[in-house]
């Protein structure tokens, strides 16, 4: 996943949640209000006006970390509020509050020989579960592969890609169903499917149309309700009762018989 859907999917988790924080420094408490295609907008609780943190600002800033490792507050984004949002939203940046920098520490995968000894060291158990875990992901992987020919590489519902920023999402959880056929899934924008797998966004059984949360609609969003999915590539059908299981799930949509 590239950096800036790592923004928008950990943005529109803060955003369905109506998550509250702090700027540093100043310590004052703000909320995202909406999460677009190449911006996000925060706004102030107390007031004021809206914050825009944009796509080339966060990706500019975010290969200045990378290169620089370590850089002083105000000397990546000129607002304390947006140097907080790359902060509160992206896993691998941090803020120094004694040297008042903000830094990069990235997560690295286990070494190739701690892997090789972990193996070697491993039980039978062990090593079943190891075999387990590698053959579901290879199956996820081959599901949203052929998902993405399915739909030609466009979000099922924006109709937009490109690829890094499309996920496959299942109809019905495949942690408890294990079905990774492709009439249980749709391809998503990583924010469309947090959205889905929420219950904030839901597709009609029957007309296919995308129905979203009451309170969705004064967002950027409210633009898909009513949107139908774009038709598969070669012609397949979703699996209806998924879909209907899906519905009836939410909180807020009328029951369907």
């Amino acid at each position: 996943m590239d950096d800036w859907s790592i923004f928008q999917n950990q943005a529109t988790k803060s955003f369905i949640s109506n998550t509250i924080w702090k700027s540093f420094i100043q310590e004052r408490l703000y909320k995202i209000i909406s999460v677009e295609e190449v911006r996000i907008v925060v706004e102030r609780v107390s007031g004021g006006k809206p914050a825009h943190f944009t796509r080339g600002e966060a990706l500019r800033a975010i290969q200045q970390l990378r290169e620089h490792g370590r850089v002083r507050k105000g000397e990546l984004i000129h607002t304390v509020v947006r140097e907080t949002m790359l902060v509160h939203l992206h896993p691998s940046v941090y803020w120094d509050s004694q040297s008042h920098e903000i830094y990069w520490n990235e997560n690295t995968s286990p070494s190739f020989e701690v892997t090789q000894n972990f193996i070697e060291d491993a039980s039978d158990d062990d090593l079943e579960k190891i075999q387990i875990e590698v053959n579901k992901r290879k199956s996820r992987s081959k599901f949203r592969e052929n998902l993405l020919s399915t739909y030609n590489n466009q979000c099922a519902i924006s109709n937009v890609g490109p690829n890094v920023v499309l996920q496959a999402a299942h109809i019905v959880n495949h942690s408890k169903s294990g079905i990774n056929s492709n009439d249980n899934g749709i391809l998503l924008r990583s924010d469309l499917h947090n959205l889905f797998d929420a219950g904030y966004l839901l597709i009609h059984p029957l007309s296919l149309t995308v129905h979203l949360h009451p309170s969705l609609k004064d967002s950027y969003y409210w633009k898909f309700e009513g949107v139908k999915l774009a038709t598969r590539k070669d012609l397949s059908n979703l699996n209806e009762n998924f879909l209907k299981e899906k519905w009836n799930e939410s909180e807020w949509a009328v029951p369907l018989a």
